[in-house]
């Protein structure tokens, strides 16, 4: 599938809003609101990229912020239709090379321990866990869920394709 890479700014907010609510609406309590995309992309070393396949269909977007030497992945969204295909990999591939371009040295993240395809994802690309937050992330009704830390060192990453 032919992919391509557009920087997304606060005018994006309502799709980014629209595309976490879908990516994630049986994992969280409650997911973002365009109003909490916004006020995130205004905030210094914030990335946003929305991956798009054909005819500027949005699959996917990942949500970075820039710190001194390290990076964190704030959110990483594919929509579920689109998930198993390698996008995840290629939208992380595209964010990996764009963070090396400003000498950063850590990447790190946080994902839930039962999203094994994601942990998948982080490994393939060489996240190591790091550690643990407990009862981090939760859902309605439900017990919380731990979140895995994860980090990756962007210098030597290799890609996998």
């Amino acid at each position: 599938m032919t992919c391509s890479f557009v920087q997304a700014g606060p005018d994006a907010s309502k799709l980014l809003a629209e595309m976490h609510q879908l990516s994630f609406q049986d994992q969280v309590e409650q997911s973002w609101s365009a109003k909490d995309f916004e006020k995130l992309l205004s905030l210094s070393g914030m990335n946003c990229v929305i991956l798009q396949g054909p005819e500027q269909l949005p699959l996917g977007f990942s949500l970075i912020r820039r710190l001194s030497e390290e990076a964190e992945i704030i959110t990483f969204c594919i929509l579920p239709k689109y998930r198993g295909r390698g996008i995840g990999q290629k939208l992380l591939n595209h964010h990996m090379d764009f963070l090396k371009g400003y000498g950063l040295k850590h990447l790190f993240l946080e994902v839930r321990e039962d999203n094994i395809p994601a942990i998948m994802l982080y490994e393939k690309a060489g996240f190591e866990k790091k550690g643990r937050r407990k009862n981090y992330y939760g859902r309605a009704g439900e017990e919380k869920t731990d979140a895995l830390i994860m980090a990756l060192d962007i210098n030597i990453a290799t890609k996998s394709s």
